[in-house]
């Protein structure tokens, strides 16, 4: 689960890259011969975006946990930056449905620093 853009050309681009990470955690799974996950499904919050776009984030979010909730563990796992923001309105809007909280955020990681790092190295390459 990720914040997502307003716009929905940006938010089906956000959907789409978050499909891509999706699939391949379900490959390093298959790789390293562990059990892959059941269904990987992606969403946005779209907090900022307006009232109804907000509302339907809302919904489609409640509407796929509560629904794969009664086959299997849902495991949430937010795609922020840090901790200490959107993941507690994430947490508000799924009150009620049984789910796993994953309480990580993409920083501090070493991971993060590489890609930083190889990207300004690239960028400085076409230069």
């Amino acid at each position: 689960v990720a914040h997502g853009p307003d716009g929905d050309v940006d938010n089906k681009n956000w959907l789409k890259n978050l499909d891509i990470l999706g699939k391949q955690i379900q490959q390093r799974q298959t790789v390293l011969q562990k059990d892959t996950f059941q269904n990987i499904i992606t969403a946005t919050v779209r907090d900022d975006a307006n009232k109804k776009v907000y509302n339907e984030a809302k919904l489609q979010l409640r509407t796929n946990v509560e629904t794969a909730g009664k086959t299997t563990t849902v495991i949430i796992v937010p795609v922020v930056l840090a901790t200490g923001g959107i993941e507690k309105g994430i947490q508000k809007r799924l009150e009620g449905l049984n789910y796993v909280w994953v309480n990580k955020a993409l920083l501090p990681h070493d991971n993060i620093t590489k890609f930083i790092e190889n990207s300004v190295v690239k960028a400085l390459a076409t230069m």
